[in-house]
């Protein structure tokens, strides 16, 4: 009789793979477990653990999803520009042009909402133009009473640092100071709904 050889199989390096990846080679091992045993009781618990962190990480970005897109467009302007830093004009001139930055979507939405027959100017509230003209009357509002924030370009630490932030990486976000924007008029732009 000759000598078997067992071969002892490492768990593959699971931090490489993707998370539905790893769930489904925990299912796999679900199916072949007796359903009452602990292994697969273990097993169960971890397909909810990553259930959770899955439903986690979603949330956390729908949170932070509107200070992420304001911080891209901060992050835009500061690489075209390559200045160290701002004055406060130059940075209540760059947050307006924030604020008016879908005009001329707004623009095109109403010109032709105009074409039909009818002669109301009228937008429907749930289409893309109807939301950036909510969300641009929400930040003039807000412009208006000096409570708009905007990311402290002032300084020069902050804007080497907004400019090196990865895009997306919500964890860096409350490593910028922001500050609140001088209280400022923004120009009447042909988007506003008219009743």
């Amino acid at each position: 009789m000759g000598k078997s050889s067992t071969r002892v199989s490492r768990p593959k390096n699971q931090g490489s793979l993707s998370l539905p990846a790893i769930r489904g080679q925990k299912i796999k091992k679900l199916k072949a477990l007796h359903p009452l045993s602990r292994k697969a009781a273990k097993a169960n618990k971890d397909l909810m653990h990553l259930d959770k962190k899955v439903v986690h990480i979603a949330n956390k970005d729908l949170k932070y999803k509107n200070q992420i897109r304001r911080m891209e467009w901060f992050q835009k302007v500061v690489w075209m520009d390559q200045q160290p830093s701002y004055t406060a004009e130059e940075l209540q001139a760059i947050a307006v042009e924030f604020i008016c930055r879908h005009d001329d979507e707004c623009i095109q939405a109403l010109a032709s909402s105009l074409t039909g027959s009818s002669t109301a100017r009228t937008i429907a509230p749930t289409s893309k133009a109807g939301k950036y003209i909510k969300q641009r009357e929400e930040e003039s509002e807000l412009m208006a009473k000096g409570q708009f924030q905007v990311p402290d370009l002032t300084q020069r630490k902050n804007v080497t640092y907004i400019r090196e932030w990865k895009t997306g990486n919500v964890d860096q976000l409350k490593n910028v100071k922001m500050c609140c924007a001088l209280a400022a008029e923004v120009h009447e732009v042909g988007c506003e709904q008219e009743d």
